[in-house]
């Protein structure tokens, strides 16, 4: 009778320890998941924290950017490309010293150069626009060959050629480029802004920006930017520091000081 009575109380004091051991496995797992949950959402929240940080910077200097745009030329000065990897940066033209020059011969469109009268301190990567009323067209210039002798300086064209015939003494603008872009930065997506002096990140998260040309009553115009007096912006990002991978975007409008 003793053997079978320590049988017993062995077998009970078995199935307690498994039982103990099951519970307190799934008390384990329960909060390795509230764990792992808390720091996930840590980690989301702490990347939308960043990403607002990154918009309003990414904002400010686009505002500034494009409330220059135009600054000494006709129009507003804002020029879209659409880059290889098929993602639309904007560039903004501006004209801070005030250059300009007067075609020495009639451009016909088609042609790939300008004979201008001075074209002295205009450089590669440079733009060049053409202006009559309401009517303007901008290119950038790929290189320049001066002629002091002849008087007709050569504005080569980079890419691209006239495509309207300007007459002879037509007044032209030369300008400097602001472009805002997404690109391949080590591997990862970035908001770059980028200018005769230098290249500089301004979103390291910022994977797609939109921009959108409106009137003056804030109305979209399709995709003629030309005749715009507002620009929205759209920054996207999918936060991809965090564990989970959420979207977060931010829109803007920037009102244009110079549109015809």
């Amino acid at each position: 009778m003793k053997l079978r009575c320590v049988s017993s109380q062995k077998g009970i004091t078995l199935i307690e320890l498994v039982v103990a051991i099951s519970l307190s496995s799934i008390l384990v797992f329960t909060l390795l998941g509230m764990y792992g949950s808390v720091v996930r959402g840590t980690d989301i929240q702490e990347s939308q924290s960043e990403m607002q940080d990154q918009f309003m910077s990414a904002y400010r200097l686009l505002e500034k950017d494009m409330r220059m745009a135009g600054y000494n030329l006709p129009g507003n000065g804002l020029v879209p490309l659409l880059n290889s990897n098929g993602k639309t940066s904007l560039v903004m033209l501006r004209n801070d010293a005030d250059k300009s020059a007067r075609l020495s011969v009639t451009a016909n469109a088609g042609d790939s150069k300008l004979l201008v009268d001075n074209c002295m301190g205009v450089m590669a990567n440079q733009w060049v626009c053409l202006a009559k009323d309401s009517i303007f067209s901008y290119y950038r210039i790929s290189h320049v060959c001066l002629h002091s002798v002849t008087g007709f300086d050569t504005v080569q064209l980079l890419d691209s050629t006239i495509s309207t015939t300007w007459a002879q003494y037509t007044k032209v603008y030369f300008a400097n480029e602001i472009k805002y872009s997404v690109d391949s930065v080590d591997g990862k997506w970035s908001l770059v802004r980028h200018s005769i002096v230098n290249d500089c990140i301004i979103g390291q998260s910022i994977d797609s920006v939109y921009f959108t040309p409106e009137d003056s009553s804030s109305s979209e115009t399709g995709t003629d930017f030309s005749k715009a007096h507002y620009i929205g912006i759209t920054l996207v990002s999918h936060l991809k520091r965090a564990t989970q991978k959420p979207l977060a975007i931010n829109s803007f409008e920037v009102k244009l000081r110079n549109y015809l």
